[in-house]
Order: C-alpha cells, then structure tokens, then sequence
C-alpha cells in the first residue's frame, strides 16, 4: 500500500474522530452518568462506609457525604449519595475572592487597605491595612515628576502599587538667619559664602536660609534701615489723668534716629489745686477737705482734717461767781457740740457793785434842814455813799 493512500485514511479518521468528539462534547452530563437506580433498576442506593467530608464555610454547617458503591459493570460508578449535615456554620470560614480584592489608599497615601469580599456571601468583608513606602520618587521642587507609593500585604494580596503625579510646588524656604552658628545648628551643615552677619540701620547684612524639601541654600544682602538698637527710653513728656506721655527712644548706633512710644494716661497723675475746707473741723468731729484737679475740675479728692480741740461752739454763758466793787466776778461757758467742754472766764470789777450796810446818820434832820445818813461797803469799808434825810 503506496504512502499516499495511507496519508488519505489517516486524514479520513481523524476527521471522523473529531466530529464523535465534538457530538459527545454537545451531549449533557446527565447522558454520560451512570445512576443505578433510574439506569440500573435497582430500588435503592447501597451506601458503604466511605464518606467525605466537606468542611463548614460561613453559609452552611459541616458535611457528611456517603457515595453508593455500584456501578455499570464496567468502568462507571453510581453517581448517587447521600448528605447528612453535621455542627454548625463557621462564621470565619469564608470563601474569599483573591482576585478581586478591593484596593483603597490614603488620601496622603500614607496607608493602604485592602477590602476581601467573601464569594459565598458579598456581605462578608475583611478589611487590612498597612502602611505604604516610597518606591521611587522623580519630583523635585522646580521639577514636575511622580511618587510610587507601596504596600506590602501578607499572604496571597502581596505588594500594590500607586504611582502618583506630582506639580512642581518650588522651594519651601526657611527663616532667615544671620548667625552662622545658629544657621549651622539648624541646617546641620555649614553655608558656603559669605558671611552671615545683621543687618543695622548703618550696615548692611548677609542672610541665609535653606529649602526645608530639598536643602538647596541662598543667601543674599539685606539693608535694613529699621534694625536700630534702641537705648532705655526717656521721659519727654509725663502722662497726666487726661493727656497721654511720650517717651523717646534714641539709636545707640546713630544718635539721629529716635522713635517715641505714647505713655498712656495715667489716671492717678492729677493736679492738685490748694484744696478748700467743705466742713470744718470741731472739738468732737473732724473735717473734711476738698482739692480739685486743675486739668480737670471733674477729678476731685477729698481729705480729712483732724480734730480741732479748740474749734468750740460757746453758749451764751452763765455768771457763776457776781463781780462786785472789790472782786472780780466768773462766767461759765459750756459747748454746745460737747457738754464736757466748759471754759470760765472772768468779770471785770464792777466798781458800783457794793453791798451796803444799814447805814449811819451823822447829821439829824431839824424842822428846818436836811439830815445825812452814812452807808459803808461791807466789801471794802473805803466804799460810802451819803444820802439826805429829809426835813423832819
């Protein structure tokens, strides 16, 4: 048989079993198993002591399953079992779909979270979460570039990635210094240039700061016609209770450059006037004075006055001892503020103030004259008086 015809009938069968392939391949599963109840005629599976188990998941509790041991007598067995349930659902065992898992970053893609959906139960949801790190990082301040962000997760979700693109933001300057050791300290490196030094309002300075995002340093010159040293400040003008002081401050530096501060008022710094005496003082009470500011008649202070022991309100007095021809008389004087205050005052000598004796008559009245009678002062015997008798 030449090759030819072999090559024909090779051709010719693997064509026909293709095509019985193809028609097994349309037929449903039901055709190609065997049962041997509905196929074998039998009345009833015969169960033997196999079993398998299927493990509980969070939907169903654990399975026992017994398979029957007939078959075709060839090579298909009975495809009948038998399942009887056993314990309870496992809340924790679930079906977890690894290759759908949820990827959620932080909005400063600081962290990750991975999001498990179980594919029992769409409700069941395991949340993990880790921090991220910089893979890779092309930005720079005056450079538009991109950050991979990445996260290392335990077990089948393994690492995930983010790339982020990044605007140029330009420099993050820090302060200003102008102390080359204070410069160092912060930065942690030396500035390259020159100098560091103040600026005054005579001198010029050199500053110098550095980017807090990617170090790069500047310096430049600063004029600075305010940076004066100032001196302690003098007096110009004293606050009062109602205008407002000033106080000058001069430059150490340039003795030109001055600078006032307004004082403020100082509502105790009055003007007294003399004050005048609103309620006298007395021998029992004291007194009160009033003073008036002179920059403003509103302010006013009062003062005590003290006691004035001799500031008596006198009565009109009482005579307690007469005065008489030979003697002085007394009159006392009471306060009328206070009763225990008296004072005595004498009565000058009244020189008509005599008491006469019955007196004496030296010469007899006659039917044609007058007599006299001789009154003597008890007081003072030197005191008479002569009175007439008439004609008797």
């Amino acid at each position: 048989m030449n090759k030819k015809i072999l090559r024909e009938r090779r051709t010719k069968f693997l064509a026909l079993l293709m095509s019985l392939l193809m028609v097994f391949s349309l037929l449903p599963i039901e055709a190609l198993a065997y049962n041997c109840i509905t196929d074998g005629g039998q009345s009833a599976h015969s169960y033997g002591s196999n079993i398998t188990e299927i493990p509980a998941t969070c939907m169903s509790p654990k399975i026992l399953r017994k398979f029957c041991t007939r078959n075709n007598g060839s090579y298909d067995k009975c495809d009948g079992y038998l399942d009887t349930t056993e314990g309870e659902i496992n809340p924790d065992a679930h079906d977890w779909d690894w290759t759908n898992v949820q990827i959620n970053w932080a909005a400063d893609y600081s962290t990750c979270t991975a999001t498990l959906v179980c594919k029992l139960n769409s409700n069941h949801k395991e949340t993990k979460t880790v921090n991220t790190t910089i893979q890779s990082d092309t930005t720079s301040c005056t450079q538009d570039g991109s950050i991979t962000y990445s996260a290392v997760f335990e077990g089948k979700i393994g690492e995930k990635t983010t790339t982020v693109e990044i605007k140029a933001q330009g420099h993050q300057w820090g302060d200003w210094f102008e102390d080359p050791a204070q410069f160092e300290s912060y930065y942690k490196k030396a500035f390259v240039g020159e100098t560091l030094k103040a600026a005054t309002c005579m001198v010029a300075g050199f500053h110098a700061r550095q980017c807090t995002v990617c170090g790069i340093q500047e310096g430049k010159a600063l004029n600075d016609s305010n940076a004066h040293i100032w001196d302690k400040g003098k007096i110009t003008k004293k606050a009062t209770c109602t205008e407002k002081g000033e106080l000058t401050f001069t430059c150490t530096l340039n003795n030109t450059h001055t600078m006032k501060e307004e004082i403020a008022i100082d509502e105790n710094a009055h003007s007294w006037d003399e004050g005048k005496v609103t309620t006298a003082p007395t021998c029992s009470s004291k007194g009160e004075k009033t003073f008036t500011c002179t920059l403003n008649k509103a302010h006013t202070k009062k003062e005590e006055i003290n006691i004035d022991p001799n500031a008596h309100s006198w009565d009109e007095g009482k005579v307690t001892t007469a005065p008489t021809c030979s003697s002085k008389g007394e009159k006392l004087f009471t306060c009328t503020l206070n009763k225990e205050h008296t004072k005595k005052e004498e009565i000058d000598i009244d020189p008509n103030a005599h008491s006469w004796d019955e007196g004496k008559v030296t010469t007899a009245p006659t039917c044609s004259s007058k007599g006299e009678k001789l009154f003597t002062c008890t007081l003072n015997k030197e005191h008479t008086k002569k009175e007439e008798i008439d004609i008797d």
